[in-house]
């Protein structure tokens, strides 16, 4: 699933040469704080190479199952969100929902079928989950009359 959300991300931000896409990528503030999401996308540094240098963060991704859910949820979300990222995707494959959370505003909104992602730039990504495919071939299997 992670590689998946890469490469459809890696296609939205390749017009804007600007971002870059890590897999995974890292949030760091030395000494003590080093984050490390799935996916991350941010500026690409002026100077340097290193984690510190990156300083926009538009977009952390987790990608979790019933073993970090919780740890992903309660600590790194939180932590993603207070370092400055934008956006903060949980994408939970037990419960197959995509939990967003933005700077700001609400967190943990459910999405279950549509999600659209802006990039800075403007590029719209509308991401497609397994999910998504089995519920649709699910709902067309139903009769459409009794019997």
């Amino acid at each position: 699933m992670a590689t998946q959300l890469t490469v459809r991300l890696g296609g939205c931000v390749a017009a804007e040469p600007e971002l870059r896409i890590w897999a995974p990528g890292a949030l760091v503030v030395r000494p003590f704080v080093k984050l490390e999401p799935d996916i991350l996308i941010g500026r690409r540094p002026s100077g340097g190479t290193r984690w510190e240098h990156v300083t926009e963060h538009w977009l952390a991704v987790e990608v979790s199952g019933t073993g970090s859910r919780l740890y992903d949820r309660d600590y790194k979300r939180d932590g993603y969100l207070e370092l400055g990222v934008h956006e903060v995707w949980l994408v939970d494959l037990g419960l197959m929902r995509v939990f967003v959370s933005r700077r700001g505003g609400p967190k943990d909104v459910p999405h279950d079928q549509d999600l659209t992602w802006r990039s800075p730039g403007g590029q719209v990504l509308e991401p497609s989950f397994p999910w998504n495919t089995s519920r649709r071939l699910a709902h067309r299997r139903k009769p459409l009359l009794p019997g």
